[in-house]
């Protein structure tokens, strides 16, 4: 509550009425866009609530972080009983009544009152969910038999809430002017998002998109003069367009920037989770973040989500040593180490996971591999071949399978996901020394940098992030093996062949194996060629949807108008790899 009599921008007054019954039919009389004001405030407290007691958990004597959690249950509390969310506002008080327990020093905020505040934060979170999926459709509320239960185990440590009330009486509105004023946070930043897939906007962004579009209609109409009225003045035609392509990329850009958000928000959800995994193992972890203020496309973030708790989980259950006792006989820290870090690099963001316990135990990932047939018992691998094993559909080597890993699901889950944005995934893992799981990804899933190879008369697209180099092989550089499957000769190494030919149904370009260019590419976990007739440039793709008319079409991605007005076609890269997978039998191809 602030000194201005408002909690989170709502005028409130002190009233003696009782509180009204818990709503569990539906939303019915309830103003919804408050309501969808209040879902996305209390996300954010909750937010800001969980890591502030994660905070706490290092630190139970620091001051600050017990009063922000404090603060937002506080915050929470209020509001909902104007909405008339009751179940809500019940929740978030018997939370804060523990907390002002803890803040008088009869409670103390670890063990047991941790957990409690902690589940009190999820079980708000789960309400918050109901009540924004009943928003966006018939107005339901489901029952939750386990906030009753919740409700007890709170009950029992603070003691049963007053019979009528909840705290000093119901937080109503102002309604002298007959609406709530909107808070300062979102009137200040323009925020556009209530609930569902719109999200808030910068204020400073929305003026500057603005102030671009102005500048380019104004400069669009002086170009379309000039064509009209100006034949003999190339020079300042060529000004003008000049100047219209620039403020069309700053545009462009601006426009990019608003689908832009940290991803501070998912990292901090990360950190719970592994603080869970560290008490249900019984394992002592030390996580640390970096890179929280690094933008990534939305969209992107929305799909990181579900990979990194896949490799979160890996890396401590497969990861760390067991015990502090394995850990001290290796001379090793007490505590085990988990590091999730974001940065740019080479224009693209750079995810990675890093422990320090045992690395990947090479022999047990090489023989399961050929128990499982995916290698011959002959066959030799490199370091990078066999770890990329781990990404095979239901390959493990846990020797039990716990609620945590073990059934062999996860790595490949994290592979699809990522590739489904064409990004990639390496590892690099030194045995006893622990491991790094690097994610490589485009900073937004609508616009690539692309490389135009030419396909008889047609052209295609190939995402850079995938291409590793392009090379023009020459005589002896290609050979067949077995009579069947083609080979390139690169960097002392034979790496499989793919000619776009065949697979887009063109006849061969000739002979001459050394015909056109081959593309380098690093997909699905494997390394290989990709051939083309010619490599017509690399340009900034914007990825049009074609629906309907790629129906079936696994190994296209969409298309893309180029600069001549033509339209190419994305491959996709993942795709490509499984076709030489079937091309070669399912099992790597063996030089």
């Amino acid at each position: 509550m602030r000194d201005d009599g408002r909690v989170n921008g709502f005028a409130i007054a002190e009233t003696a009425e009782p509180p009204v019954a818990c709503r569990r039919g539906g939303l019915d009389g309830i103003d919804r866009d408050l309501l969808g004001d209040f879902v996305v405030e209390s996300q954010d407290h909750l937010t800001e609530a969980e890591t502030q007691l994660l905070e706490l958990e290092r630190d139970p004597a620091a001051a600050e972080p017990l009063n922000a959690v404090f603060r937002a249950f506080h915050s929470i509390k209020g509001v909902a009983g104007f909405v008339e969310m009751t179940q809500v506002r019940e929740l978030a008080h018997r939370a804060e009544s523990l907390l002002g327990c803890v803040r008088e020093g009869e409670v103390a905020l670890n063990g047991e009152a941790g957990d409690l505040v902690l589940a009190a934060v999820d079980g708000l979170r789960r309400q918050l969910a109901d009540i924004e999926a009943a928003l966006a459709g018939d107005g339901s509320l489901p029952e939750r038999p386990e906030l009753a239960v919740l409700l007890q185990r709170l009950d029992a440590v603070v003691g049963p809430a007053p019979a009528g009330a909840v705290g000093a009486g119901p937080v109503i509105l102002n309604r002298a002017s007959g609406s709530a004023p909107k808070s300062k946070t979102a009137a200040a930043t323009g925020a556009a998002r209530v609930s569902g897939d719109t999200l808030r906007v910068d204020a400073a962004r929305l003026d500057k998109l603005v102030e671009a579009i102005g500048e380019l209609v104004i400069v669009e109409s002086m170009v379309s003069k000039s064509v009209e009225g100006s034949r003999g003045d190339g020079d300042a035609l060529k000004r003008q367009v000049d100047n219209l392509d620039k403020i069309s990329r700053e545009l462009q850009a601006i426009g990019m920037s608003l689908r832009m958000t940290p991803v501070r928000p998912l990292f901090r959800k990360m950190r719970r989770l592994v603080r869970d995994l560290a008490r249900n193992s019984g394992r002592e972890i030390d996580f640390e973040l970096s890179g929280e203020e690094t933008e990534l496309d939305r969209a992107v973030v929305d799909r990181l989500a579900d990979p990194l708790v896949h490799l979160l989980r890996n890396a401590a259950d497969h990861g760390l040593e067991p015990t502090v006792e394995a850990r001290r006989e290796v001379g090793k820290p007490e505590r085990g180490s988990i590091r999730l870090r974001a940065f740019h690099k080479g224009g693209n963001i750079r995810i990675e996971v890093e422990d320090d316990g045992r690395g990947l135990d090479r022999r047990a990932i090489l023989a399961q591999a050929r128990a499982r047939g995916l290698v011959t018992p002959d066959q030799q691998l490199s370091d990078g071949e066999i770890q990329a094993l781990i990404f095979e559909p239901g390959f493990s080597t846990a020797p039990t399978v716990t609620d945590v890993s073990g059934r062999g699901v996860g790595m490949d889950v994290v592979r699809r996901n990522i590739e489904a944005m064409r990004g990639a995934v390496a590892i690099d893992s030194e045995p006893g020394r622990g491991t790094i799981f690097s994610i490589t990804l485009p900073l937004t899933l609508a616009i690539i940098e692309g490389l135009i190879v030419k396909v008889a008369d047609e052209r295609y697209i190939v995402p850079a992030l995938a291409v590793e180099r392009v090379v023009s092989p020459g005589p002896g550089d290609v050979l067949t093996v077995a009579g069947v499957a083609e080979m390139l000769r690169y960097a002392d190494e034979l790496l499989p062949l793919l000619r776009l030919r065949s697979i887009c149904g063109r006849p061969p370009a000739g002979s001459g194996a050394e015909r056109g260019v081959v593309l380098v590419v690093t997909a699905g976990g494997r390394r290989f060629g990709l051939a083309a007739d010619a490599l017509l440039g690399q340009q900034q793709i914007v990825i049009k949807n074609l629906g309907e008319a790629l129906h079936g079409a696994s190994t296209l991605g969409g298309g893309a108008i180029l600069a001549d007005g033509e339209v190419a076609l994305i491959l996709e890269m993942a795709e490509l790899a499984r076709e030489i997978e079937t091309r070669s039998g399912g099992a790597p191809v063996d030089p």
